[in-house]
C-alpha cells in the first residue's frame, strides 16, 4: 500500500458554528494543499447539526434555546444529530487519498467506513455494516428526523444497534465526510429536544456497551491509528493556525451564525467562494 501524507487536527472541543465553519474551510485548504486532512473534535456547548435539506420543523428550537443547546445546519446531507457527549471525526480527501477508485456516495461510505469498524473491532466488539445485519435490514429505509433511529447500509451496527452515524458531502473531486461516535446517550434529553416518533431502542452507545465512562484519550488515539491503518495515510500533527482561524472565524460569521443557512439552508450570497460549498 501507498502510504499519503494526511494532516491530523487533534481533537478539541468547539462551539457548533465553529465546528461546522472548520469542516467547510477545511475543504478549501484541500483544494489548495491537495493534502487529506483528519480532524477529531468534541462539542461545547452541545448542539443539534441539521442535515443539508433537512426541515428545522423537526426541532423543539424554545427548549434548545432554554437548555443553551446550539442548533447548526451541516453542509452534508442526512438527518440531525444531537452531538454532547461524543467523540467526532471529519476527514476531508479524493478518492486518490484512500488509494481507491470509488465512484458512488455508497462506495465511499463503504470504503471509509471501514476504520469505524476496525475502530470498533480493536476495542472488542463485533462491528459489522447494517448490510450485514438481519435486525437492520428489517428496519431498512426507515428514515426519521433523528440520526440514530434510521439506518443505511453502511450505518454500523454493534449487537444489533446502530452506533453512531456519518454524513458526506462530495465537491468535485473533494470528499467531506464526518461523524458522531458516542460515548453516552440521555435519550430523555433527545426526546426533549426532537419532535415526533424516536426508536430509543435502535441505537446505543459506548457506555451502554461497555457499562462504564468511556476513555477518550485512548479513544482518540485509537481511532486515529485504525484510520491510518485502514486507509494508508500518515497522520502528521498540525494545530489550526492563527490565520486560519481567521479564516474560519470570517465563514461562521457570514454562514453558519447566519438564520437563513441554520433556518432554511440558504446562503448563496453568504458563500465564500474559496469554500465552493453550498449550491
Amino acid at each position: 500500500m501507498q502510504f499519503v501524507k494526511a494532516r491530523l487536527i487533534p481533537h478539541a472541543p468547539r462551539s457548533g458554528p465553529e465546528n461546522m465553519a472548520l469542516d467547510e474551510y477545511l475543504v478549501s485548504w484541500h483544494r489548495r494543499t491537495g493534502r487529506p486532512v483528519f480532524r477529531l473534535y468534541a462539542w461545547n456547548p452541545p448542539a443539534i447539526s441539521l442535515g443539508r435539506y433537512q426541515k428545522i420543523e423537526c426541532v423543539d428550537r424554545d427548549a434548545c434555546r432554554a437548555d443553551g443547546v446550539d442548533i447548526v445546519r451541516r453542509i452534508t446531507g442526512g438527518s440531525a444529530i444531537f452531538h454532547d457527549r461524543e467523540l467526532t471525526y471529519s476527514l476531508v480527501c479524493t478518492a486518490d487519498d484512500l488509494n481507491q477508485r470509488p465512484t458512488t456516495i455508497p462506495e465511499y461510505y463503504e470504503i471509509i467506513n471501514r476504520f469505524l469498524i476496525v475502530f470498533y473491532r480493536w476495542l472488542g466488539f463485533r462491528a459489522i455494516y447494517a448490510k450485514d445485519s438481519a435486525d437492520a435490514r428489517a428496519g431498512a429505509g426507515q428514515h426519521a428526523a433523528f440520526c440514530f433511529s434510521s439506518n443505511e447500509k453502511y450505518d454500523i451496527m454493534i449487537n444489533g444497534k446502530k452506533i453512531g452515524g456519518n454524513a458526506q458531502r462530495r465537491i468535485g473531486k473533494v470528499v467531506l465526510q464526518h461523524g458522531s461516535i458516542p460515548l453516552f446517550i440521555d435519550r430523555e434529553r433527545i426526546a426533549r429536544y426532537f419532535r415526533g416518533a424516536m426508536d430509543g431502542a435502535r441505537f446505543t452507545s459506548l457506555a451502554e456497551i461497555t457499562g462504564r465512562d468511556p476513555d477518550i484519550a485512548m479513544k482518540t488515539r485509537l481511532l486515529a491509528e485504525s484510520f491510518s491503518e485502514t486507509t494508508g495515510m500518515r497522520l502528521y500533527q498540525e494545530d489550526i493556525t492563527l490565520d486560519e482561524m481567521v479564516a474560519i472565524n470570517s465563514l461562521m460569521n457570514k454562514k453558519y451564525l447566519d438564520s437563513r443557512w441554520t433556518l432554511g439552508g440558504r446562503a448563496e450570497d453568504n458563500e465564500i467562494p474559496a469554500a465552493g460549498m453550498a449550491r
